[in-house]
């Protein structure tokens, strides 16, 4: 059992890991979209996360903003090897 969650430990970190390794905000990296500029709609906010590899985490919790983000549409190619993925989420 605790083998399991090593492993489960150690796979969300290497996830989210992934998730910073673009982590310039605000910048598109030649895709039609911009990297980590959250946008308020009521309840719901909205972003794009932008990498290099089509690997996205399903969830994530920002802890500056303590906003957890939910995966809705991943690994959209920009054609150049970057890769975007839309994610919602709520404060929590």
């Amino acid at each position: 059992m605790l083998k399991k969650l090593l492993a489960v430990g150690a796979l969300s970190a290497v996830l989210l890991g992934g998730i910073g390794t673009a982590s310039a905000s605000g910048k598109s990296f030649g895709c039609s979209v911009v990297d980590q500029v959250p946008q308020k709609n009521g309840d719901i906010y909205t972003q794009y996360v932008i990498h290099k590899g089509n690997s996205f985490a399903n969830a994530f919790t920002d802890k500056k903003t303590k906003i957890t983000w939910y995966l809705k549409i991943g690994g959209k190619s920009c054609g150049n090897g970057y890769y975007y993925a839309f994610y919602e989420g709520r404060k929590y």
